[in-house]
């Protein structure tokens, strides 16, 4: 920031000297002074793309703001991704594999939503849990993508499914994704290549719920949280934050739930159906506790809920989290 500063008073010093000055006591071209302004526009774009690359304002900016604020901007692997006692249990492969506390009987398994949750839990209380997580996670054993190569997706699906055959311990299952994907990139099963997506998604659920009742395991699955409608992704530029963070008014950027996608609005209403039919599965909101009567926020007191248009801030996750922990505390409760 002192740089900045000091290139100022050189910039305005120099503007002073080469231009305003000599154009007052008429002693400069026109000339001179057309390759002065193009030197000092090079200089001033240069310095300023130099600051964009390298974040200096923002991390100035930044540095005066709360540490909940500055989380909003954390960044996936801010945080040591493995552990070795994770590791151990669950094997080697995943983008993030953590423990928390001692003897955990809970684990959290998702795609990117579960890695960034970790942004959360590493400085919050919980249960004792696993948390595994990788980019694009499909929960799903016998499906393929259409759209895209994922031989070691599905080798990791299989290594998390054979880890909670093999270890009786892990009771609870939390699950943690964008579950809307599973109906924009089209899976084909290999029980039926002739179902549909929507066919897919809810038998591969039902064979999912049915194969964690036979292994004894509780399960929570965590509905999505809504995705920011296009039209309000300005609120989450930095600079719509740096202007307006100040200002308290949360319903700057409060969008009607009913704008989610319709796959979201399908795989909510297929979970919560199938859910319904298996009493050792529960079922977490994020929806619920992210919009209040209909109207979604992306800010609430004045700190971000969201990371991006789809991804939630550690200060998001409070307010999700919470609703999960009791979740899990009842199913240990009902054990006992």
């Amino acid at each position: 920031m002192v740089t900045i500063v000091l290139l100022s008073f050189i910039f305005a010093y120099l503007t002073y000297t080469l231009i305003e000055r000599p154009m007052r006591s008429k002693k400069a071209t026109w000339r001179l002074v057309l390759v002065l302004v193009l030197v000092m526009a090079i200089s001033t774009l240069g310095t300023k793309e130099l600051i964009r690359k390298n974040k200096v304002l923002e991390t100035w900016m930044l540095s005066n703001q709360s540490e909940e604020t500055r989380d909003v901007r954390t960044e996936y692997y801010s945080f040591e991704p493995y552990d070795s006692e994770c590791i151990k249990t669950l094997g080697k492969g995943f983008h993030i594999c953590q423990k928390r506390g001692d003897q955990p009987n809970t684990i959290v398994f998702g795609d990117s939503h579960a890695i960034l949750l970790w942004n959360y839990l590493r400085s919050n209380q919980s249960e004792p849990l696993y948390l595994v997580g990788n980019h694009g996670a499909v929960i799903f054993e016998n499906v393929l993508r259409l759209k895209e190569d994922d031989a070691e997706l599905h080798k990791l699906t299989h290594q998390f499914w054979d880890s909670l055959r093999q270890t009786p311990e892990l009771e609870i299952i939390v699950l943690f994704g964008y579950w809307a994907n599973y109906l924009d990139k089209e899976m084909i099963s290999k029980t039926n290549s002739k179902w549909n997506k929507e066919e897919v998604f809810r038998n591969h659920w039902h064979e999912t719920f049915k194969e964690l009742k036979e292994l004894n395991k509780k399960v929570i699955v965590v509905l999505d949280n809504p995705t920011v409608p296009e039209n309000y992704k300005y609120c989450l530029t930095w600079k719509f934050q740096r202007i307006n963070l100040g200002d308290k008014d949360e319903t700057l950027c409060m969008f009607d739930s009913k704008e989610v996608s319709d796959e979201e609005r399908l795989t909510r209403q297929i979970l919560q159906e199938e859910a319904s039919k298996w009493p050792n599965v529960k079922i977490v909101d994020a929806q619920a506790k992210l919009c209040l009567n209909g109207r979604c926020q992306v800010f609430r007191e004045v700190l971000q809920l969201y990371r991006d248009d789809d991804h939630l801030s550690p200060f998001g996750y409070r307010f999700v989290w919470p609703e999960i922990d009791e979740r899990i505390k009842e199913f240990e409760k009902k054990r006992e």
